[in-house]
């Protein structure tokens, strides 16, 4: 097999990666979206069992747990909204003190992988980017109510 030269394939990557973010960028977020929640919807979205409990909780153990966890989402997305709306006036901060804040900008260390590099890559040897199934994700739908079953105070 040739050897392929790190500059050849840096030029390759590159052109794949224009060519790539040229098209995920002409797509929005919410057009994404409704294409990712038609194409669930058509496929039907796999149900699993949930995990294998030796002693699984009582019916009113769940109900309680997922009013808490009903309440425990509200309120990180009422965080995450204020969080978000304060972000948008210390992203105009320079560095610098204020009142008995002080704000700096700091360099990441944080890496992560280029993935249009690595779908480039796998598209040039004719080969699919393996994947893997992820972990179930836990739905909460508020049924309706029963006499059994009374909302939790």
């Amino acid at each position: 097999m040739k050897a392929i030269r790190p500059t050849t394939l840096l030029g390759t990557l590159r052109r794949a990666a224009r060519t790539t973010g040229d098209a995920v960028r002409s797509a929005t977020p919410a057009a994404l979206a409704r294409a990712v929640a038609a194409a669930a919807r058509t496929n039907r979205e796999r149900i699993v069992a949930g995990p294998d409990a030796e002693e699984p909780p009582t019916a009113e153990e769940i109900a309680q747990a997922a009013e808490e966890h009903e309440r425990a989402r509200e309120l990180y997305n009422r965080g995450a909204r204020e969080k978000r709306a304060a972000r948008k006036v210390l992203e105009r901060a320079a560095t610098g003190e204020y009142g008995s804040w002080s704000v700096t900008w700091v360099q990441s260390t944080r890496t992560d992988w280029d993935r249009e590099a690595i779908a480039a890559v796998f598209a040039e040897l004719g080969r699919e980017i393996p994947t893997k199934p992820s972990a179930p994700t836990l739905t909460l739908t508020r049924a309706e109510q029963s006499a059994e079953f009374p909302a939790a105070a």
